[in-house]
């Protein structure tokens, strides 16, 4: 007997698909114990590609029943969850606004609040929509099992209640420090430049904890390369030290050379220079590795983590 609804007939076909089955475990998997355990730039990604996958049967399925009372060919449906999902995918990752609405909307359902991440890179995972077409196309001759709907349930849950990333910092990338003693250290690289969490140091930078107060960096938007901060005896003339646009870290002697030698790989991204209990000191953010810290002008470096982001 042929189907009264071979839109909706088709998205539970391919819901018991074995590669959504698998797609569904791994972003289940993913966001509750791999994010929570081991969070990681790999751990953001497996979750786009595996939600992708399956997120247009689920919307197929919603729009086959919306639109049921009009006559729209399978294939037509398809195109048009396919379309959405991709479209929404990436106003997602690239328009705060749609960023925002989305989370807030997230929000709504599982009782917490929920952070998506802006990240142009993550628009890679758009491929997997092909594999999914594909299995889309060839999906209308088979029938589908009781099984499907409970699929189609705990798919549309696992979308929507997706476990937002940890929010602390994993990277340190903006430095900056207050007049009242405290240090700030941002990650903007993984959480991107429109919100981010912020660590906070209040004995010199020597130990760090989450700012919840605050999800900002006491400083504007804008940051300019090369950052230059100069540090100046009293018997000699200034030393200057400077982070290039490429992540350097150097220092002027007669012209600019790089701090540490070829077998020491520091990637740094701020650097700030201040006062702490009659002593200055060095801070350079080297992003997931935490901070560099040295009492000035010859004392030692010492690799401190922040939160999240530490080299061990």
């Amino acid at each position: 007997m042929k189907s009264k609804n071979p839109a909706f007939e088709n998205s539970l076909v391919c819901l018991q698909h074995p590669l959504t089955l698998a797609s569904i475990v791994i972003l289940l998997l993913n966001d509750h114990v791999l994010k929570i355990h081991t969070p990681s730039w790999l751990t953001g990604k497996l979750s786009d590609f595996a939600g992708l996958f399956f997120f247009p049967f689920i919307v197929a399925a919603g729009l086959s029943l919306v639109l049921s009372k009009f006559d729209i060919s399978s294939q037509h449906i398809g195109k048009i969850a396919f379309g959405f999902v991709a479209v929404w995918f990436v106003l997602l990752k690239t328009v705060p606004l749609i960023n925002s609405l989305t989370a807030q909307f997230a929000s709504l359902f599982i009782g917490s609040p929920t952070r998506l991440v802006l990240d142009i890179t993550d628009l890679l995972a758009l491929t997997v929509l092909f594999p999914a077409w594909k299995l889309w196309n060839q999906s209308q001759r088979i029938k589908s099992t009781r099984f499907a709907y409970v699929v189609l349930s705990i798919g549309a849950l696992a979308i929507i209640a997706t476990s937002p990333r940890d929010w602390a910092v994993t990277s340190v990338t903006d430095l900056e420090f207050s007049e009242d003693g405290i240090l700030y250290a941002g990650d903007r690289e993984t959480f991107g430049k429109e919100s981010y969490p912020v660590a906070i140091s209040s004995d010199g930078g020597l130990t760090w904890e989450r700012d919840h107060n605050d999800e900002r960096l006491p400083v504007g938007d804008t940051k300019s390369y090369p950052i230059e901060v100069c540090h100046r005896l009293h018997e000699f003339g200034p030393t200057c030290y400077r982070v290039t646009s490429d992540h350097q870290f150097e220092y002027y002697n007669t012209s600019w050379m790089k701090v540490f030698r070829d077998d020491i790989v520091v990637r740094a991204y701020d650097v700030i220079i201040f006062e702490w209990e009659g002593k200055q000191y060095m801070l350079v953010a080297i992003g997931e590795g935490g901070v560099l810290r040295r009492e000035l002008p010859d004392g030692n470096w010492e690799i401190v983590p922040v939160i999240n982001a530490k080299s061990w």
